[in-house]
């Protein structure tokens, strides 16, 4: 019998990769000593641990890692702005095009790097354009920089791009806004021979990269002629938001009746004798809120919110209602509105229009004089508007001034009034956060900006906005006095954090904000704001108290909302363009027992994934909002570059100060590089720029002289400089209008190396 050999067990060997080690890096997301690393990397025995340690040093002396002391490893400081020539960083990038050279070139992935790096290029073959990378930049002496990449990301696939059509001579090209692909020209492929003239809008798809050619673009769809809804069209694309309806869903919607049958009508209360109006603005062309106040005998007030009864028409689950959680929200632009729901219903069926019967979801209340609110009823009812007003023209009659259309109404609107003085006491009472911050207005006239304002908030804004809220908490606490489900509409208190930073930025202004105790109250915010405004630079100081705020957001649970300083609150007056409302008038009509249908049926795991979803579509239409209006804002100042402003600093930061034109028209940054007097540091706690030898101060509320040295489209931002440096900077390359100043390479850099010959495929597109 042979005995058994007994063998060693081979010692499993752990393979170490800069890649690993990078992962481990940003998943710690801190300085980490190297025995974590270790760990982290299951790392076991003297060889492994040797192999790591040389791999270390190798990858700080190639700046992939920092290491503050022998024992310590991080992540390269991104933000670090001091960095010599020749001194690799690391950044993350995205394959933006490619030279007629065959070279990659990239832009960074983060947007406050953008423009840091003027041109990144990457001779990496495996990479593709639209690929992410982490990658070691080292700079040339001509100014640009080379990459090495370290770590390949997971592929972003091809995504359509918005932008301008243009026919060359013997082929046609595709300049896109996007801020990824900033100042890249396409070769357009499979455009049509006809219909699309110089300066059209069109999506179009990138082509995977074809190292030695021009990048392509396959063509898409024409969105527009002329520059039409350029900026909007660019921005639903870049966040993903729908702008047209599946032809189901417009089917559905064509084959809906109109109005009530005279069995649905006997089932409303008939408000049609009452002089219900509504109050909107004087573009407005959807009117889903009317409303109308009397005088009780007892001094009390019997004020009706009538809402458009969109449950009547959008039955739940069917295919419109599909489309319209899928959207969660309509979206506004200065120049376009893309409805959560078809025009049919948003501007029609939906629409509470003059002198025509409309079902509605009346909300009934009394509100005593101090306007505390005492009582509601809702009912499914019927209505027939008296009048379509608009708020100059209410504030008109506010002031004493009527028309033909207010003079006969002359009661109500007094009536009105006197109910939002009584609300407002009771706001002011509980303490409520009235930030009063003015809204700024783009005016535009065939699809160019003529002017940028601020709208006024009158009285009659005031009015209809305390209207609504009223209404919104007699929905919400309608429904949470029975459990019923709802989507309560939430507001969190600052953290504990934004609390000690804006409380350091008011020490500053002599402003104190000290709750009284550990638990901050609105009226802790209300406190300061009466400061803030016998103060000169109160404009400035409101935005600081509106950036300390939380984000609202929807939820079945109910927290109440801290900057109302409620503790009941829901989404009830705008089921035409908000989907939580129409969830709202479903729950109504099932636990209220209301006649008619529109019956509510989610499940309250259903209702969870709702609110989330409506969360987040909300924050996707405003960050696109966001963006159209300051590209719309920096191409009205793009023939406006070099000349001279008086400004405001609005806020602080490290890489520089974001300053305020015009009375609050435009916002641009002032760069720190260009404050060339002096070496500037950040105060975080003050937030302060300080001057290390002068001693130079800037701070919030500051007016200074400026002058504007870019403005780009792309990426929708202004740039300034001092006016007492402007002529000492170095002109830049910036994108003064989107077809100005766009990124020119030389001749040099896209002929070919072997004999100095052009290149002889396509044709150059710029």
């Amino acid at each position: 019998m042979d005995t058994p050999v007994t063998r060693k067990p081979k010692r499993r060997v752990t393979k170490i990769t800069p890649e690993s080690v990078l992962g481990a890096l940003e998943s710690a997301g801190t300085v980490i000593s190297k025995r974590d690393l270790g760990k982290i990397l299951g790392i076991k025995g003297e060889a492994p641990r040797r192999d790591l340690k040389v791999l270390l040093h190798n990858m700080a002396k190639d700046g992939q890692i920092t290491m503050p002391n022998r024992n310590a490893i991080s992540l390269p400081d991104l933000e670090d702005k001091t960095s010599t020539k020749g001194k690799p960083r690391i950044i993350e990038v995205i394959v933006a095009g490619v030279t007629d050279d065959g070279e990659l070139y990239c832009n960074t992935a983060n947007p406050k790097l953008q423009g840091r790096y003027p041109l990144i290029i990457s001779d990496d073959s495996t990479l593709d354009v639209g690929d992410r990378a982490q990658v070691v930049l080292t700079e040339t002496s001509k100014g640009e920089f080379t990459a090495k990449t370290i770590k390949k990301r997971e592929k972003s696939g091809a995504h359509a791009l918005v932008g301008i059509y243009e026919k060359r001579e013997n082929f046609a090209t595709f300049s896109p806004i996007s801020k990824e692909h900033q100042g890249l020209i396409f070769n357009l492929e499979g455009a049509p021979d006809e219909g699309l003239e110089n300066g059209a809008v069109i999506k179009a798809t990138p082509q995977p990269h074809n190292a030695g050619k021009r990048p392509a673009a396959d063509f898409d769809e024409l969105l527009g002629e002329k520059k039409s809804h350029l900026y909007s069209m660019a921005a639903l694309n870049n966040h993903d938001i729908p702008y047209t309806f599946p032809d189901e869903v417009l089917e559905y919607t064509e084959s809906l009746t109109a109005g009530l049958t005279k069995e649905e009508e006997k089932e409303r209360e008939d408000l049609r004798h009452i002089p219900i109006v509504t109050i909107d603005g004087a573009d407005s062309r959807d009117f889903d809120d009317g409303v109308w106040a009397e005088e009780l005998e007892n001094g009390d007030f019997h004020a009706i919110v009538a809402i458009a009864d969109v449950a009547h028409y959008v039955e739940e689950k069917s295919p419109l209602d599909m489309e319209a959680v899928k959207r969660g929200n309509s979206v506004y632009f200065p120049d376009m509105v893309v409805p959560m729901l078809p025009e049919r219903l948003s501007n029609d069926l939906c629409s509470l229009r003059p002198l025509e019967d409309r079902p509605v979801m009346a909300c009934h209340m009394t509100i005593a004089p101090n306007g505390k609110l005492k009582d509601y009823k809702f009912t499914r009812a019927i209505i027939h508007s008296h009048a379509r007003l608009i708020y100059e023209q209410v504030q008109k009659a506010i002031d004493g001034e009527y028309d033909e259309k207010t003079e006969p109404l002359k009661a109500e609107i007094a009536t009105l009034l006197a109910v939002y003085r009584a609300l407002s006491k009771a706001r002011s009472a509980r303490g409520a956060i009235d930030l009063d911050v003015p809204e700024r207005q783009i005016i535009m006239e065939e699809g160019t900006v003529t002017e940028i304002c601020k709208r006024d908030r009158l009285d009659s804004h005031r009015l209809i906005e305390e209207l609504m809220i009223t209404a919104n908490v007699a929905t919400a606490m309608a429904l949470g006095k029975i459990g019923a489900p709802c989507l309560y509409r939430v507001h969190d208190e600052p953290s504990t954090e934004k609390k000690d930073n804006l409380q350091q930025a008011m020490q500053q202004y002599g402003i104190t904000f000290k709750p009284k105790s550990s638990s901050i109250t609105p009226k802790d915010f209300e406190n300061v704001i009466r400061q803030i405004k016998q103060k000169d630079e109160a404009e400035m100081l409101m935005t600081v108290v509106l950036r300390s705020q939380m984000q609202a957001s929807y939820d079945p649970q109910n927290i109440g909302h801290f900057g109302l300083a409620l503790s009941h609150y829901a989404h009830f007056t705008s089921p035409i363009r908000r989907y939580s409302d129409l969830v709202v008038h479903r729950s109504l009509v099932k636990h209220l027992e209301l006649a008619g249908k529109g019956s509510y049926s989610l499940k309250n795991s259903e209702l969870n994934k709702v609110s989330e979803h409506i969360s987040i579509t909300e924050r996707q239409a405003q960050m696109a909002e966001w963006e159209v209006k300051d590209r719309l804002i920096a191409d009205f100042y793009g023939d406006k570059v070099g000349t001279g402003f008086s400004g405001h600093i609005t806020s602080v930061l490290k890489f520089g100060f974001f300053v305020s034109i015009e009375n609050g028209a435009a916002e641009g940054l002032v760069p720190v590089r260009t404050l060339t007097d002096d070496y500037y540091t950040y105060d975080e706690k003050a937030l302060t720029l300080r001057g290390e030898r002068k001693g130079r101060i800037f701070k919030i509320g500051d007016v200074i002289n400026l002058r504007l040295t870019e403005s780009n489209v792309v990426t929708g931002k202004l740039t300034f400089v001092l006016e007492e440096f402007a002529d000492s900077q170095k002109p830049r390359d910036g994108r003064t209008s989107y077809n100005k100043g766009k990124r020119n390479f030389s001749d040099k850099k896209f002929q070919k190396k072997d004999g100095n010959k052009p290149y002889k495929g396509k044709k150059r597109a710029d």
